[in-house]
């Protein structure tokens, strides 16, 4: 009984303190379904302050059809943004170097500006630039046959000897995140960290769903299992997360995948592809800079290829 009459006093002062709040703020606010913020407001509410994004990541549904048949999937913020509400829009970023966020510029962020303190261009450690795709351009399958699950063996062990070389160049696990658009890949990579790159063991490895609203200094993204139709029903959710990706980077952002396929079934791959053939930051091969040799460049094809001492053999 005594127990009771506790939790009851309790639940009456979470009410009683709920009905007294005159302010409420959601952030990542394009992401909380409706039905959440209006649980949220109480007779008493004077203020509503919603921050986000509606141009990227949408509220997840547990059914398709209930996103595209009722609208569950627009979020209070995208339909009061539509509706030609009050709002402010933040236009500077203080996040990613500019050779980053001009990929975003193309598309999505046409009025974006840089801080003045994001300027200034870092050069990632052992690498020739500081933004690389590295494209394997042979024909994506779409089932998860054998074909597709050796591609996604072969990018993990890439995307870890390439870990590993970054982490000898003096960088930090924190500051280096692996992420991979297949959740089936996450468990090729821990199976790789344990067999043969115990280094890369703190790195965090996780999927473009898992990882939002976060950031890293050096981003790895894995795109191989990222297969794009033309008519696609989850091609634009695909490219939201994958723009939400890039936009994580804040010094060096490196991708491999096939950009054939992303680029045929996507607008805005067509556009990214397009930005880095300009600024020559798309190959088959990696191309690393040894920091006591500048002005040597090796390229890197596959994963056994990558310096073991982290530098040049000189």
């Amino acid at each position: 009984m005594d127990y009771e009459k506790s939790l009851l006093n309790e639940i009456n002062l979470l009410i009683s303190w709920w009905v007294s709040l005159n302010a409420v703020v959601v952030e990542e606010a394009a992401e909380v379904s409706e039905s959440h913020i209006v649980c949220c407001l109480s007779p008493d509410c004077e203020h509503l302050i919603l921050i986000g994004d509606h141009q990227l990541l949408r509220p997840s549904t547990t059914a398709y059809q209930l996103g595209t048949n009722f609208g569950i999937d627009v979020s209070m913020f995208e339909r009061m943004l539509k509706n030609h509400m009050p709002h402010e829009r933040l236009t500077q970023q203080r996040r990613m170097q500019p050779n980053i966020s001009n990929m975003l510029k193309l598309h999505v962020y046409e009025d974006l500006q840089d801080h003045s303190s994001v300027a200034i261009d870092d050069d990632i450690f052992g690498l020739a630039k500081n933004v690389f795709f590295v494209t394997r351009n042979s024909k994506e399958v779409l089932d998860e046959g054998l074909e597709n699950k050796t591609k996604m063996v072969l990018e993990a062990e890439f995307l870890l000897a390439f870990c590993r070389y970054l982490l000898l160049q003096g960088y930090q696990h924190e500051q280096i995140l692996i992420l991979t658009t297949c959740s089936e890949q996450l468990h090729i990579f821990k199976k790789f960290i344990t067999s043969s790159f115990p280094t890369c063991a703190k790195v965090r490895i996780t999927s473009t769903e898992d990882y939002e609203g976060e950031e890293s200094d050096i981003i790895l993204l894995s795109l191989m299992t990222r297969v794009k139709l033309k008519g696609s029903s989850s091609s634009s959710k695909t490219d939201s997360q994958d723009v939400a990706a890039i936009s994580r980077a804040r010094k060096g952002l490196f991708m491999i995948g096939n950009m054939d396929v992303l680029s045929s079934g996507s607008e805005i791959w067509r556009k990214i592809e397009q930005f880095l053939l300009k600024e020559n930051q798309i190959g088959r091969a990696l191309p690393l800079r040894c920091q006591n040799h500048p002005d040597e460049v090796v390229f890197i094809l596959e994963p056994n290829k990558f310096p073991v001492s982290g530098g040049c053999d000189r």
